[in-house]
């Protein structure tokens, strides 16, 4: 996991801010694992990770409209 993402995932571990929902979106050069540990590190929080994503280099288009619909299905369970 790139480091700055590593932080803002141990941000939302350590403050426990009033968050449902979630969403993991990653992508990768090489190795891959962003989506497993951020997952792991957002495990022992109360925030139901609603779905996941995680693209081998630069999107593509089917990666884009996979983007939308998971910020979607997002937006309807905000809204509940």
């Amino acid at each position: 996991m790139h480091p700055v993402a590593a932080h803002a995932v141990n941000l939302v571990k350590a403050l426990r801010p009033p968050l449902k929902y979630g969403v993991v979106l990653s992508s990768y050069g090489w190795g891959g694992g962003a989506r497993r540990q951020a997952l792991e590190v957002l495990g022992p929080t109360k925030i139901e990770v609603i779905d996941t994503l995680e693209v081998n280099g630069p999107p593509s288009d089917e990666d884009h409209k996979k983007i939308v619909e998971i910020g979607k299905q997002l937006a309807a369970k905000i809204r509940g």
